[in-house]
């Protein structure tokens, strides 16, 4: 029972908890579907913000950052902050009828404009990263694949489409997206 943001936040604090005393490595893939519809946030989020799509959306937002603190919060209290590397991404821009939360760009989910590509990127490694660096380079969800491999010391296919975010400094790339209308 609960809102399902909590209780997948809940299973991954479990998950690390099982980890805390190992020496294994190990691997923890959190997807969450806040804050995709249905807007349905939490009674004490929803409770802060306004009741309307805007309202909702926001009062997602705050619980899926909520949920993403409590999560660091266990990894910092059972000590495996410094080994492990967060990456923190969305799958698309946010939902442009709900909110203008992608100014300064135009279009959001489902679009192909640039509010809908430009998402936030967020990666921490304590130790191996500097904190509060902000990047500007062109990174595509592709490269999450090749830069998690390359970090955990495996071998990455040549014929993957990523790359590697923290390897040399790579040559300019244009990234491009093919759709077929079905209708």
């Amino acid at each position: 029972k609960g809102h399902l943001t909590s209780i997948l936040t809940d299973n991954a604090i479990d998950y690390l908890e099982d980890r805390a005393n190992s020496n294994d490595p190990w691997f923890l893939n959190l997807w969450y579907f806040a804050p995709h519809d249905p807007m349905q946030p939490d009674k004490a989020f929803a409770e802060k913000h306004p009741d309307d799509d805007a309202g909702k959306y926001y009062a997602l937002l705050e619980q899926v950052d909520t949920e993403i603190g409590r999560l660091v919060g266990k990894l910092e209290q059972l000590g495996l902050h410094d080994d492990t590397l967060l990456v923190i991404v969305s799958d698309n821009g946010a939902k442009s009828r709900a909110t203008k939360g992608n100014h300064p760009f135009i279009g959001g989910k489902s679009s192909f404009h640039e509010g809908a590509f430009r998402t936030p990127l967020l990666v921490r490694w304590p130790g191996r990263i500097e904190s509060g660096v902000v990047e500007d380079k062109l990174a595509s969800i592709q490269d999450i694949f090749p830069t998690l491999a390359t970090a955990a010391g495996a071998d990455v296919p040549l014929d993957i489409v990523g790359r590697d975010l923290f390897g040399a400094d790579p040559a300019p790339r244009e990234l491009f997206w093919e759709w077929k209308d079905s209708s």
